[in-house]
């Protein structure tokens, strides 16, 4: 099957797979081009991916195919730039996006009864302390919300999210706290949004799409799933591969939603891609490690006959745009790189990255990706990379951390909430969030009492908090106990507010004290210093729930493997390939059962496979041999042995075992230091 085929398809169902780097992505771009091309109104076509940053790239790649669609002669070029301005217009969002937006009218809102403002991880939190109120002991009330919030991932019906009895009794009281603080999970967002699109009250809002293209269909859970199959009129365009499903979309991601999609819908064209794209050692080590996993076996093998066959769309770039590795590389376009230490990888890496860019002058920094296995090794190496005179634009390991409980602990936590309440002052997650910092309990014990108060006079969130700090001003007694210290709380939230609201820009930070804190280093250095509080609070709330990259051609890409979901990369650097990072050290514990073990080696083996394919000219397998034990012990690493070096304890640590896996495909080590002086003297 060809691309050209799948464009020019009119089939109401099309399921488009195939393996990584086949081709799935380009032919959506190219249904889009057809349609466009057709005069098909942009506003009628929904192009839904995993990711804020996937989306973005198609956006990219859809302009660039219209804009060259129309040839070059002086003729057609104004043809070509409408087509490239029809482009810009259509509508390509992630899938978590198009539910909110939907969910977010006056009609859906009236529906369903909620309001689809979704909980940042350290707001669920404190939403769930205060269920510890009723008496449940944390693990298992931490089990039975995961459990429903997998029910509600899988669209089971409203009434089977919770089993009768205890369960029932969390999630009633779960659902008056959401409601009471306006907030929804989540994973309540394609819940809500499916069973409204069903429901006649959201008849309207159904089928809003002549035309429905989804990329990556394997990564969405049966609810994103359900909901982009109703938003469909006319068409539904499904691409993707159930051998690469990430959990980036959703936290349960349903595979067998794609593989099945065919044999549970009657009339679905079914078109498999088995071309390769980029160069063909990446693919074919990719191909390698995936065939290891059941679900990956068919199409890399596919993949793999084709490649051997000569069925290839795009060749690797050849002479000055190729990028070079090492000649001692099993293969000219994967190499592994060793290092002794965590230290001198961080330094090593940047250092060949500076003598990789210094020799390439027409290689952009927005070219080059690299992955870290965590939150620490990102943020060391963004601190080397600056150090060697880099920019970076950093995604997926933003998530701010803290502790509530101590104001010491929580001032980035603060900072977001002030600058939330200065944007939204009437947002009772941001209020319920401010009035527990600096108690040991988050003061649930006097938010619970808010809520009966709260019912008892017929008010919301705020209007209680008002009324309590009223009845606080006036100095009667208090209505429940420990209701002035959330009257203290609020007042003081009032006052920092009312002067926050006055800044705009860097002045704003300053006020809510986001200044000094590393959490905001990234959004201060893009803020230009007019911004007002709503714009600001919108760009950092999304780094929370959408993180995106800055769109700056002059600054490496920093991230992990998941942000890679949706995007590529001239030149894809893993750093901290060993065992415990990639994959996980949940893979190798003893008192798990060899079935869970097996399934988080395939689940972690899909999420590296689909990192590193997205290389399209070079990739770069960074790892180490040793490690300080309490480093490898504090970061999770799969220790091999111990042993003492200048009485210290020193991990040994293996190359993470994907490598291995690859077997003549799998490149040969090179050592760092030797590679830096190989290209030093090039």
């Amino acid at each position: 099957m060809s691309i050209k085929e799948i464009a020019e398809s009119t089939e109401r169902l099309i399921k488009v797979v195939g393996a990584g780097r086949t081709g799935k992505t380009e032919a959506l771009v190219a249904r889009c081009v057809q349609l466009l091309g057709q005069g098909v109104d942009p506003a009628s076509v929904l192009v839904v991916t995993s990711t804020a940053d996937g989306a973005a790239a198609f956006s990219e790649r859809v302009v660039a195919a219209c804009t060259g669609a129309s040839g070059t002669d002086a003729a057609t070029v104004a043809a070509g730039d409408a087509l490239a301005n029809a482009a810009r217009a259509l509508r390509v969002r992630s899938a978590q996006d198009v539910c909110v937006s939907i969910l977010a009218s006056e009609r859906a809102q009236a529906a369903t009864g909620r309001t689809p403002r979704e909980l940042t991880a350290f707001e669920r939190n404190f939403f769930l302390e205060d269920l510890k109120t009723l008496g449940t002991p944390t693990r298992r009330l931490r089990g039975m919300i995961r459990h429903f919030e997998q029910r509600m991932c899988d669209c089971v019906a409203a009434d089977e999210v919770c089993d009768p009895g205890e369960e029932q009794t969390v999630y009633e009281h779960a659902q008056k706290l959401l409601g009471f603080m306006g907030a929804v999970l989540p994973e309540e967002v394609p819940f809500l949004c499916a069973h409204y699109l069903m429901s006649e009250a959201g008849a309207q809002d159904a089928q809003a799409y002549e035309y429905v293209l989804v990329d990556d269909y394997q990564n969405l859970s049966r609810a994103q799933q359900q909901c982009m199959c109703l938003l469909a009129k006319q068409q539904l365009v499904v691409a993707g591969n159930a051998a690469q499903t990430v959990a980036c979309a959703t936290t349960f991601p349903n595979p067998a939603g794609f593989a099945d999609f065919d044999t549970l819908r009657h009339g679905v064209c079914v078109f498999e891609l088995t071309c390769a794209y980029g160069d063909a050692d990446v693919t074919a080590f990719a191909d390698a490690v995936i065939a290891h996993d059941p679900s990956g076996a068919p199409v890399a093998t596919t993949r793999a006959a084709a490649c051997a066959a000569g069925a290839t769309d795009a060749a690797a770039p050849t002479g000055a745009d190729a990028i070079p590795t090492p000649t001692t590389a099993a293969t000219p376009g994967v190499t592994c790189i060793k290092w002794n230490t965590p230290q001198e990888e961080f330094n090593g890496l940047t250092k060949y990255l500076r003598l990789t860019m210094d020799a390439h002058p027409g290689l952009r920094e927005q070219d080059i990706f690299v992955i870290a296995p965590n939150k620490q090794w990102a943020r060391a190496l963004e601190t080397m990379l600056v150090k060697r005179g880099f920019d970076v634009t950093k995604a997926g390991f933003n998530t701010l951390t803290g502790d509530p409980r101590t104001l010491q602990k929580a001032q980035a936590l603060m900072a977001y909430t002030l600058l939330n309440l200065a944007a939204q002052p009437d947002d009772g997650a941001a209020w319920r969030a401010w009035c527990g910092y600096g108690n040991y309990l988050t003061n649930s014990d006097a938010w619970d009492s808010l809520l009966t108060f709260a019912n008892e006079r017929n008010l919301d969130l705020v209007g209680a908090l008002a009324e309590v700090s009223s009845l606080h001003a006036a100095s009667a007694d208090e209505p429940f106990l420990r209701a002035y210290v959330l009257a203290e709380r609020f007042d003081e939230g009032q006052r920092l507010i009312a002067d926050a609201e006055k800044r705009k820009g860097h002045a704003l930070l300053r006020a809510v004290g986001a200044d000094d804190q590393a959490a905001f280093a990234q959004l201060a250095a893009s803020l230009d210093g007019d911004e007002d509080a709503a714009t600001v609070y919108a760009l950092m709330r999304q780094a929370q729930l959408d993180p995106q990259f800055a769109n700056a051609a002059h600054a490496i890409r920093l991230g992990s493997y998941a942000e890679l979901v949706g995007c590529s990369a001239k030149v894809v650097i893993a750093a901290g390939c060993v065992d415990g990072f990639m994959p996980n050290r949940n893979a190798f514990e003893i008192v798990s059962t060899d079935e869970e073990r097996a399934e988080i080696l395939n689940s972690q083996r899909e999420l590296f496979v689909q990192g590193i394919e997205k290389a399209t000219d070079a990739l770069a397998l960074s790892t180490f041999s040793t490690a300080p034990l309490e480093l490898a012990e504090g970061t999770k690493m799969q220790v091999v042995r111990v042993r003492s070096v200048n009485d210290d304890r020193v991990a040994i640590v293996r190359p993470t075992c994907y490598i291995a896996e690859a077997g003549a495909q799998a490149p040969s080590t090179t050592g760092g230091q030797a590679l830096l002086a190989e290209l030093e003297q090039a």
